[in-house]
């Protein structure tokens, strides 16, 4: 196994490489460095689709047969539900490429659904995302303090703060710490109850967790499991999770584990933040249950990894892909 590395580059090779960037769609120069690895690999797993698009385009422009080139897990988050957005030039280039790869993954069934309508006949596979499991605390009961104690953290655009920031303010009991660099601090201003942190290290998020009582992943509409880090961040550290009810993340929750809200609605949110307020014992229960999916065996760092060599052995084999597929119908 070996890894790319991304090659030193002087302030006109950024500008070069990001050029290329803006024009195909994706990194191709990154690929273009790595070529030399990227030809002698028997498979090669990629996380992105700006990844498995650049590898694939490499392997077009030096001609390599289909046969006699590397496997490719063409592995893809945003592509799906940027597609409508994508230019035309753009969905050519994609559609002309993806035609090239071996197998198309996806962390979310909502994803690869999507995904069978844009790519018919493409052979796809769901690989539920996993992170490391050996830090984890034991859900309990937590003395609060005169507030209820809220935590909401992340950086994707689908972050749905106003819904959140809306859902409680004007609830003085409640105090919500939101830690992201990309929520407006102007949708907080105003509100008491609401403050907007910035994080440096780990540990510090670490004992934000440690504080809370609740924790809120807040999410737009989307197709590829948005929030599913936090989500599992917040479960290993023993805390109950509200989420808005989107992008597939039932494939990895059920609702005795988590507390689904619908998208965009704040006093669906409200709501549910009321009841597990007053229930404590179903609060504790749904996330010692939660907890139950994040182990070695299941969501996990170790078994995301063990599903990509299950996947690249099957690539190796002829006809074996079909083995381990789990086709949505």
């Amino acid at each position: 196994m070996s890894f790319s590395i991304d090659h030193p580059e002087s302030r006109l090779g950024w500008l070069i490489r990001m050029g290329w960037r803006w024009l195909l769609g994706f990194d191709f120069l990154h690929a273009f460095h790595n070529r030399h690895k990227l030809v002698t690999a028997e498979v090669v797993w990629t996380h992105t689709e700006s990844q498995f698009l650049s590898v694939l385009l490499l392997f077009e422009l030096l001609r390599i047969k289909r046969d006699k080139r590397p496997r490719l897990i063409a592995q893809s988050v945003w592509l799906v539900d940027e597609w409508d957005r994508k230019p035309a030039v753009h969905k050519w280039l994609c559609r002309t490429l993806i035609r090239k790869a071996d197998v198309l993954t996806f962390h979310s069934p909502d994803n690869r659904a999507r995904a069978h309508e844009l790519f018919p006949g493409q052979k796809t596979e769901l690989v539920l995302f996993g992170i490391p499991v050996e830090r984890t605390v034991a859900p309990e009961f937590r003395a609060s303090g005169p507030r209820l104690r809220l935590l909401a953290v992340g950086n994707d655009p689908q972050r749905d703060w106003a819904t959140l920031i809306d859902a409680v303010a004007g609830m003085p009991d409640w105090h919500l710490r939101i830690v992201s660099q990309t929520c407006p601090s102007r949708l907080a201003e105003g509100v008491d109850n609401v403050e907007i942190l910035p994080v440096s290290s780990n540990e510090e998020l670490m004992s934000l967790y440690s504080s809370a009582d609740l924790a809120i992943v807040p999410l737009v509409t989307n197709f590829h499991a948005s929030g599913i880090t936090a989500l599992e961040e917040a479960v290993l550290m023993g805390i109950p999770v509200i989420a808005s009810d989107t992008g597939g993340l039932h494939a990895y929750f059920s609702d005795d584990m988590v507390t689904y809200v619908e998208p965009g609605n704040h006093a669906d949110m409200r709501a549910a933040i009321e009841v597990l307020t007053s229930q404590p014992e179903a609060r504790l229960a749904k996330a010692r249950l939660a907890q139950t999916q994040t182990t070695h065996e299941g969501l996990s760092s170790f078994s995301f990894a063990r599903r990509h060599v299950e996947i690249s052995r099957a690539l190796l084999e002829r006809g074996g892909l079909e083995a381990v597929s789990k086709v949505v119908e």
